[in-house]
């Protein structure tokens, strides 16, 4: 056996495979330090007297790829597998002997193939309970192969005669195993409520929808583009296609009751985020209304002949942040972080735009018109309920600032020993520091001033701050942050010190904070416009549990490494100035078309003053929005060559303005609610009532359960006993 295995493996070698010995735990008998994963090296350098042979994916065999269906709990991947190649396409594969198929030992199956599409390893479908189904080796992975003891030829080619397969061909394959994941990645959102999939509220106009809209939901993906397929044999899912693909598959519908899930992150799937799940309501509000919610459920009444019910404002809905504005390669990041550490995509979305901000800082603007330039200036706050992992996605995306400033502070060690030691001194060297988290005001203005290119300022806790900004003295301490949100130079004069000039103020802001306190904070600064320069994520509920899953060393190293990157790319000189960049007609005309939709909106009679107000810090952020994701593109997209800002970038824009706006709107309703709470239980402590009758009270003007509690300051259990007493 063992001459066999050396033999094959030289055949192997010979075949441009990178072969590698494995022990009877399938484990690579090689020192871990010898990169076998990545260079292939000649056959003869190893020891093939072990258990068996195993190859590497990726450049290192050639592009080989691997879709391993495994049972590692025992489940029935038999049926998985049988449905999966009695698909026509897969099964004309296998005949045409373009892909490799073996049965392993264990009972799963290996479907083996060249693609010039190479990818790092990823999990494709898992079962009910999260565990893995379906995964593929590729650049990093290996898997056992062939004359191991165990592993049988099931069909198609042999090992050593394997295709190189067309990357539509890939792609179906891809796409088809994604399909049979059983776990449900629901879009958390106003119309799923939080129940259990398919179980609808028939006392809601979206809850009959979302129980007999089928129908009308498909017709609107096909006129959008969507393509029926087939549907499996195994269980009757169908299977769809996105626009603008000629073969493969996009998205499946009715894996659970009326489910549409789509799992590609294709720009043309839009707006569907990938590997996401939507209800009939949540399709009808993104198809046909635009993402309005609001509309979406005048229609519904209206269909259902219905009148508006009083809904709690804590299920507003949650609208996904849009990453599929960004590169392919950074969309890989943020998914794989989600997967892997199951962070927030809105946190680690917000986090890694503040962080290309901060590094970018003055070095590229944009000349939106005479007069005026738009910075890389955003405030963010991030916010989640208790107990949501709010700081951990910030801490993570921001790491590679740490690191850089590290790295500057060894050098500022070493130049202020140099000067220390000069006898002439001269000008005494300053530490650049990027990330701020202790600070004063003045010690803030000492910082800047020694890295004028800009700062960010991390806060955990955004509440010391967001609740202080009524509290500035009028004067200085306003007026220096309005004008670094405005990126204007500030002059402070010091008493015992020289006056300090801050030349085009460049600080971005970041900090967690909860729902309710964000709302108490913005209802007791209704007038303070510092309030409304926030970034608001839409507030994160869930709480995940820990998870099997972890996140690729490559991927950390690779988004880490791009900052470094756009560190050493990005410089600026107070003398020579920031690079300005242009903007084309086209991308103008639609920044102009989106800026009367937002006045269209602030004219409206069903939008609060709060909404209204903020909507003109939106006119500001969007060409801001169009400028980072110009710089995202220029650093993260290699086939990008733009040298401005084109109508592709202020589409895009437009999709995180829509999503801010979202956002913000559930904290003004909340903030209101809080004002009005107030009102309420002041008005009903002095008539005097008790708390049975204030209950019942405000149970008949509509309030719900959880507004009751709140307002009385009980316990929901009590106010619905109360009300079961009072029927």
């Amino acid at each position: 056996m063992r001459d066999t295995l050396k033999e094959y493996a030289e055949m192997l070698f010979e075949e441009g495979f990178n072969p590698i010995p494995v022990n009877n735990e399938k484990v690579v008998t090689l020192p871990a330090n010898s990169n076998y994963l990545y260079e292939r090296r000649p056959f003869r350098e190893y020891d093939y007297t072990t258990y068996g042979i195993g190859i590497t994916g990726g450049v290192a065999s050639e592009g080989l790829e691997v879709i391993d269906f495994d049972k590692h709990q025992g489940q029935d991947i038999q049926s998985i597998f049988e449905s999966f190649v009695s698909d026509e396409l897969v099964r004309n594969m296998i005949n045409e002997k373009l892909v490799c198929v073996y049965k392993t030992p264990s009972g799963g199956y290996h479907i083996l193939y060249r693609t010039k599409k190479l990818e790092s390893c990823q999990k494709i479908a898992k079962w009910e309970d999260g565990e893995l189904m379906i995964e593929t080796k590729s650049g990093g992975g290996y898997v056992v192969c062939y004359p191991t003891y165990g592993y049988t030829h099931y069909g198609g080619a042999e090992l050593l005669k394997i295709s190189t397969i067309e990357n539509a061909e890939r792609d179906y394959l891809i796409d088809l195993a994604r399909s049979y994941t059983k776990v449900n990645f629901i879009a958390k959102s106003r119309v799923a409520g939080g129940k259990e999939w398919g179980k609808w509220d028939d006392n809601t106009a979206w809850g009959k929808f979302n129980k007999d809209g089928e129908d009308e939901v498909k017709r609107l993906l096909e006129k959008r583009g969507w393509s029926y397929i087939s549907s499996r044999k195994l269980d009757g899912v169908e299977l769809w296609m996105r626009p603008g693909k000629i073969k493969g598959i996009s998205a499946t519908f009715g894996k659970f009751k009326n489910m549409f899930y789509n799992f590609s992150g294709a720009k043309d799937a839009e707006p569907f985020e990938q590997l996401k799940a939507y209800t009939p309501t949540d399709v009808l509000m993104l198809l046909k209304f635009g993402g309005d919610w609001y509309k979406t459920k005048e229609y519904l009444l209206e269909k259902y002949d219905m009148n508006p019910v009083i809904y709690d404002d804590d299920k507003i809905i949650r609208m996904p942040f849009p990453i599929h504005v960004f590169p392919a390669n950074v969309q890989y990041i943020i998914n794989a972080m989600n997967d892997g550490l199951n962070y927030s995509k809105d946190f680690l979305s917000v986090s890694f735009m503040f962080t290309i901000a901060s590094v970018n800082g003055n070095s590229t603007k944009l000349r939106v018109k005479n007069g005026w330039i738009a910075p890389t200036v955003f405030w963010f706050a991030v916010v989640g309920e208790p107990g949501t992992m709010k700081s951990h996605p910030i801490s993570t995306m921001i790491e590679p600032l740490k690191d850089i400033d590290k790295y500057n502070k060894s050098i500022y060690d070493n130049e202020i020993k140099e000067w220390e030691a000069d006898e002439k001194k001269g000008r005494k060297p300053g530490f650049k520091q990027i990330i701020v988290t202790d600070y004063t005001l003045e010690s803030l203005h000492e910082i800047h001033n020694r890295n004028t290119r800009g700062l960010g300022l991390y806060r955990d806790e955004l509440v010391g701050f967001l609740g202080d900004m009524n509290k500035y003295r009028k004067g200085s301490d306003e007026q220096f942050w309005l004008e670094s949100f405005n990126n204007k130079s500030y002059i402070i004069n010091r008493v015992t010190k020289d006056p300090v000039l801050i030349d085009n103020t460049m600080i971005n802001i970041i900090g967690s904070i909860q729902p309710q306190v964000l709302a108490n904070v913005v209802a007791n600064n209704a007038d303070n416009g510092l309030v409304d320069r926030f970034l608001f994520t839409s507030a994160e509920s869930e709480i995940y549990p820990l998870s099997l899953n972890d996140v690729d060393m490559d991927v950390i190293r690779f988004y880490t490494n791009s900052i470094h990157t756009i560190n050493a790319a990005s410089k600026y000189d107070k003398e020579e100035g920031p690079t300005l960049l242009e903007m084309s007609k086209e991308a103008l005309f639609k920044m102009i078309e989106i800026d009367t939709r937002l006045c269209e909106i602030q004219r409206s009679d069903d939008e609060t003053n709060g909404i209204k107000n903020y909507i003109n810090k939106m006119k500001t952020y969007l060409p801001r929005f169009a400028l980072l994701l110009f710089i995202i593109d220029y650093f993260y997209d290699e086939n990008i060559a733009d040298t401005m800002i084109e109508l592709d970038h202020m589409n895009r824009a437009e999709h995180l303005v829509n999503y801010f706006i979202n956002s913000a709107r559930g904290i003004f309703n909340a903030s209101e609610k809080t004002n009005e709470i107030t009102v309420v239980n002041r008005i009903m402590k002095q008539q005097g009532m008790t708390k049975a009758e204030q209950i019942k009270k405000l149970h008949q003007k509509g309030y719900s359960g959880v507004d009751i509690a709140k307002i009385i300051k009980s316990p929901a259990s009590y106010v619905s006993k109360v009300l079961s007493n009072s029927k």
